[in-house]
């Protein structure tokens, strides 16, 4: 007799629930309306979600990563530098090449014809979300102008990824970012590449570790890749 009256309960409890926790969800860029100046320049590497493990797995052994974004000669080229600190000490020189069509709302990455970069907007102002998207993951990362930015810009930015149903949070450790720091590190963006490899070790450094480790109350992903890169664009 009284099922019929519990159940409408329970309904109604659940529409109020929904009511009270509306997911505000990441407002998508449009990367060819962008004002560049705005974005070029210096960016940290923050934090990392995804919905799957397998496509955070990559981040584990950084310790943190200082990016620079400028624009080449082309305006449909735009050039991302990095210095990429590991948890093992050492430092790893990387580069991209962002492909910006006009109309195009999204980035398109030199080499990778599958991968494809859209912007967001975050909650900080010296902020900002990017997702990434190839064959074989999907993921957003947050990069900000500051190291260490504000504990809310980061509670909104797993508060996104939750409404993109990623719920596997990463959060880069910059416990080694003082080395990001150093003159050299910012000279090598203004000079040859051959100047950066002569800077750091150059035998390969191996990053994969064969166990999980533990990250804050989650455990960070088991890496399966063997030969991963860094990116904004992976």
């Amino acid at each position: 007799m009284m099922e019929g009256p519990w159940c409408y309960l329970v309904y109604l409890y659940g529409v109020f629930v929904d009511a009270l926790s509306v997911c505000d969800g990441p407002v998508k860029l449009h990367a060819s309306e962008l004002n560049r100046d705005q974005y070029l320049g210096r960016w940290f590497f923050i934090a990392a979600a995804s919905s799957s493990p397998s496509s955070l797995a990559t981040f584990t052994g950084i310790d943190s990563t200082l990016f620079r974004m400028t624009q080449s000669d082309s305006l449909e080229r735009l050039q991302l530098q990095a210095a990429i600190r590991l948890k093992t000490g050492q430092c790893v020189p990387k580069s991209w090449v962002y492909l910006l069509k006009e109309q195009n709302a999204d980035l398109g990455t030199e080499g990778r014809p599958h991968m494809r970069t859209e912007l967001f907007s975050a909650k900080c102002p010296d902020s900002i979300i990017v997702q990434e998207k190839d064959q074989d993951y999907q993921r957003i990362l947050l990069y900000s102008r500051v190291l260490y930015p504000a504990e809310d810009c980061i509670e909104d930015f797993k508060d996104k990824a939750y409404c993109l149903n990623m719920d596997e949070f990463l959060l880069i450790p910059r416990t080694q970012s003082r080395y990001l720091w150093m003159p050299w590190n910012f000279s090598i963006f203004d000079s040859s590449t051959a100047l950066f490899e002569v800077l750091v070790n150059s035998k390969k450094p191996n990053i994969e570790g064969s166990d999980s480790k533990q990250h804050g109350n989650r455990r960070e992903p088991r890496s399966t890749q063997k030969e991963p890169s860094f990116t904004m664009s992976n």
